[in-house]
């Protein structure tokens, strides 16, 4: 595969020589197209990871990116296969996940990754609570990833360009190669890019190798605009061999947790955009084929996903509407898995908002209306529907222009999964102390709704002549929850009288709360940042803490730009404190964690007009730590290098 790519390559390259010319090309050179954002989005409760940063993340992960957001992280990890992306503590599950407006609503059971092309993201938006109501069925916010245009690649007047990148990571020997070709005529545009990766296993920060951890990609991008129409397709092939569980890491001897894996993913987008109105189709596939290396057998588990959703400004009004279907199937061995059944759930929703402004003082109110089903083929033919109501008010009060203060109210709504009422079957088979343990279906499981209040500042001041300036914001949140989902197991002993139980249930009250505040400095070639982010959860029916939650943490960075030696360096640091918010009394397995701080460097420059290089180094010093909610210790040093030839793009 890797093989394939190279030669892709050499043909990218060698139709784009034609069109080459030599420029120079400095860091505050940017994409020439156009922002085709719809609905503005709202810098108070967005956390936006740019192009620029992304870069320097050389991202071989979702982790990579998301650990620059002080309001989002990744649980579960070292493993890549393992990742869990949470929003203000709320889990995937909990919040919304998108990729170009693509609904990516495969997780389940332990496999919880997303599946993204990293080689293309134009950008990393991050929802920090639920007041974008075009952004429906979350309890509060979500993440979504962008991916570029045909534009964002081609320097200026250039009509057609390609590049050719290679990377390699020592902490799990991997290596990246990307190779992409972008052309544009007068009504046309559009790119392909071809992804290959390949890992060893993992080589963890306390001297020990993380067993099973390695694993291949191949991800195949198209895109192509005419017009107001765009139209993509996205494939996404992984090979690995992780345990069942990946977030754990058993030892060889435990075959039943071993297997080999393959995914798959496939999304096709039809878009429509004019001025303020855009209109996206989708479908998106995901499926999973594992074999359990002990008893051989094969489970096949898919998920399809159709959608739409339509937004349209007019004025001060916004109107959007979104609806997807999911359609669940699995076998094992001839049979349904009946733990992942085959049903199908379907999600409706319709907003509108309007801004009132009266002076220094802005007010949004909306109102969205959720609808959804459940339906699955088991014999009982289990029908289940709801729908609900969300509010929302948002308040601002200008102050100067670059200064304000801001006060929101939203509501959330969130339904459940097919797959979290329908289970049955066995979750664990019995040990020699233990029982096995059952699923049991819960017909009577509600949709969860949420109420999140959230207060804020933001200002700015220019300083040095406005060569510089000085930026804070901070806000402070409340997020709460009735009929809260969580899964509950009851194991049991083999002199009890029945088997455990794995049900999920609803906890009547929880509440989430926390804050995020940042602070940072621009002056001519120099920028500096340094954030504060804390999360705290209580389930207020049993008076327990939501064990899980992330410790709080600072962030700090630091970046120069050398435009006269076309260059670039930084530092990227992380601050956590211990996390010791457990609940020992009972039977949940996390424990506490201690507090570290991880040191992570890069820098990148310009050779000639057409080569690039840049080197990483994350966790320098190789740091021993381990993350809160996870069992396993964290990734060791890590030296990143990256090498990059350019035709006419930026």
């Amino acid at each position: 595969m890797r093989f394939f790519i190279i030669i892709t390559a050499i043909f990218t390259l060698s139709d784009a020589w034609g069109q080459f010319r030599l420029e120079k090309v400095v860091h505050s050179e940017t994409s020439n197209s156009e922002d085709a954002q719809v609905l503005e989005l709202d810098g108070d409760h967005v956390f936006s990871i740019g192009e620029s940063e992304l870069d320097n993340a050389a991202p071989s992960s979702v982790d990579d990116i998301l650990r620059q957001a002080p309001s989002a992280t990744t649980a579960r990890g070292p493993r890549n296969s393992s990742e869990s992306i949470r929003v203000r503590g709320l889990d995937t599950s909990k919040i919304f996940v998108a990729v170009d407006g693509v609904r990516q609503n495969f997780r389940g059971e332990h496999t919880s990754m997303i599946t993204v092309d990293l080689e293309n993201l134009k950008a990393v938006q991050i929802y920090e609570n639920s007041a974008d109501f075009s952004k429906g069925n979350s309890l509060g916010g979500g993440i979504q990833f962008v991916t570029k245009d045909p534009e964002d690649f081609l320097r200026k007047n250039k009509k057609v360009g390609g590049e050719f990148k290679f990377q390699s990571n020592s902490a799990n020997s991997g290596s990246t190669y990307n190779a992409k070709n972008v052309f544009k005529t007068s009504k046309y545009s559009g790119f392909i890019s071809l992804t290959s990766q390949q890992t060893g296993d993992i080589e963890l920060n306390n001297g020990e190798t993380l067993n099973n951890s390695s694993y291949e990609d191949f991800i195949g991008l198209i895109k192509l605009k005419s017009g107001n129409w765009t139209v993509s397709h996205e494939f996404f092939r992984r090979e690995d061999d992780n345990p069942l569980d990946p977030s754990l890491n058993p030892p060889d001897s435990i075959q039943s947790l071993m297997a080999d894996s393959l995914m798959e993913k496939n999304t096709t987008i039809l878009k429509h955009q004019i001025k303020g109105q855009t209109a996206n189709v989708y479908f998106n596939q995901f499926k999973t084929d594992k074999t359990e290396r002990e008893n051989k057998t094969r489970e096949i588990r898919e998920i399809d996903t159709v959608g739409v959703n339509f937004n349209k400004n007019f004025g001060l009004y916004r109107f959007g509407a979104e609806g997807f279907q999911d359609s669940l199937d699995s076998e094992k061995e001839g049979s349904e898995i009946t733990s992942y059944p085959k049903a199908k759930s379907v999600y409706l929703s319709s907003f509108i908002e309007r801004d009132i402004n009266y002076k220094s003082l802005k007010a949004t109110p909306g109102v969205r209306l959720n609808y959804y089903n459940l339906q699955t083929s088991g014999e009982d033919n289990a029908y289940r529907s709801a729908q609900d109501l969300s509010k929302k008010l948002k308040l601002k009060s200008s102050f100067s222009k670059e200064s304000y203060l801001y006060a929101s109210y939203s509501e959330g709504f969130n339904s459940p999964r097919v797959e979290q009422v329908y289970p049955s079957g066995e979750h664990s088979p019995a040990e020699w102390l233990a029982r096995a343990n059952n699923f049991i279906p819960n017909l009577d499981l509600e949709h969860e709704v949420s109420s999140n209040n959230e207060i804020g500042v933001s200002t700015k001041k220019y300083l040095f002549d406005y060569t510089g300036s000085l930026n804070f914001k901070a806000s402070i949140y409340e997020n709460k929850i009735d009929n809260y989902i969580k899964l509950e197991r009851i194991d049991r002993s083999i002199m009890d009288d029945e088997d455990g139980t794995s049900q999920f249930i609803n906890i009547p009250e929880v509440t989430l709360y926390g804050g995020e505040a940042e602070l940072g400095l621009n002056y001519d070639i120099y920028e500096w940042k340094v954030s504060y982010a804390q999360v705290r959860g209580k389930n207020e029916t049993e008076n327990l803490f939501l064990e899980d939650l992330p410790a709080d943490q600072y962030t700090y960075s630091f970046n120069v730009y050398l435009d006269k030696y076309r260059a670039q360096f930084g530092y990227f640091g992380i601050q956590a404190q211990e996390q010791n918010r457990t609940n020992p009394e009972t039977l949940q397995r996390t424990e506490k964690t201690t507090a570290y701080f991880i040191h992570n460097i890069y820098g990148k420059k310009d050779i000639g007009d057409n080569f690039e290089v840049g080197l990483r180094i994350d966790n320098l010093g190789n740091k021993e730590y381990r993350r809160h909610g996870s069992f396993l210790n964290e990734t060791r040093e890590d030296y990143k290098l990256t090498f990059k030839y350019k035709v006419n793009t930026l």
